[in-house]
């Protein structure tokens, strides 16, 4: 179930990012914003009815770092406990590494758009084109990565690799 919510996320981030098809419509910046809250209501919802803790079902992977934490008398929070296993971290890391495989190649037309509406015509077709190819290459790459590597926290906390974390979402000079 939270898969199918993870990729009902990305498929509605996309349609509704307008970063690369225009201006995005307030309402249905609302309408995001809204979704958003809905799924953070279900993600405690299901945190307290399964009496898991709010990070998820989690694991933790370096119990003698925390060990050694209580024998030098330190306190031991979980910032301290080293890197933690999340399948809600895993599914997500997983589904941002195969969108980012699979849409790789839109930042070709994404960096010829751009570049076509900041330099011209000719800039947009020559230089937004490579611009396009090497974004798309490192973007694929790190969709690779991420599918590669989802059961593990690396970066910490399963963070995306690549900012943004999709095509579809806008860097903040796009605008």
């Amino acid at each position: 179930m939270r898969v199918w919510r993870c990729l009902v996320s990305v498929a509605a981030g996309a349609s509704l990012s307008g970063c690369l098809f225009g201006s995005v419509d307030p309402q249905l910046r609302q309408m995001e914003t809204q979704i958003q809250s809905i799924v953070q209501r279900v993600d405690r919802l299901e945190a307290s009815v399964g009496g898991v803790s709010a990070a998820g079902s989690a694991a933790v992977f370096a119990a003698p770092a925390a060990a050694g934490a209580l024998a030098a008398g330190t306190e031991v929070g979980t910032a301290s406990l080293g890197p933690v296993f999340s399948w809600r971290g895993a599914l997500n890391k997983l589904a941002r590494g195969v969108t980012n495989l699979v849409t790789g190649w839109v930042e070709v037309p994404k960096r010829v758009q751009e570049t076509t509406g900041t330099s011209g015509a000719a800039a947009g077709f020559t230089w937004g084109l490579l611009r396009g190819a090497g974004h798309g290459f490192v973007r694929t790459a790190a969709g690779v990565y991420e599918t590669v590597t989802f059961p593990f926290p690396a970066p910490p906390d399963y963070r995306p690799v690549i900012r943004p974390a999709y095509v579809f979402i806008c860097e903040d000079g796009d605008r």
